[in-house]
């Protein structure tokens, strides 16, 4: 089942819209994270971005139309997301 532009919610991390063709929002109500990493299914490295706001945003709109996992980085944690680019 695809959760189509309902946001993704994991301790407060919110990844929107979820399927996506163009920008990715991120944005965590009271945690700052510290880095943003894009893998494809095969694990290489798509982007990574070292952030220190609570809210960002990821144009994705140049990469091919996948299934990616988005690493969302703080101190004490690394959340994982599924991004479904089409």
């Amino acid at each position: 089942l695809s959760n189509y532009n309902i946001p993704s919610k994991v301790n407060s991390i919110y990844i929107y819209p979820n399927p996506t063709r163009n920008i990715l929002n991120i944005n965590t109500q009271n945690l700052y994270f510290q880095k943003i990493e894009l893998y494809d299914l095969k694990g290489k490295l798509m982007y990574s971005k070292m952030v220190n706001t609570n809210t960002n945003s990821l144009d994705i709109s140049n990469f091919s139309n996948s299934i990616y996992i988005l690493k969302v980085i703080n101190n004490s944690s690394v959340e994982n997301f599924k991004i479904i680019k089409f």
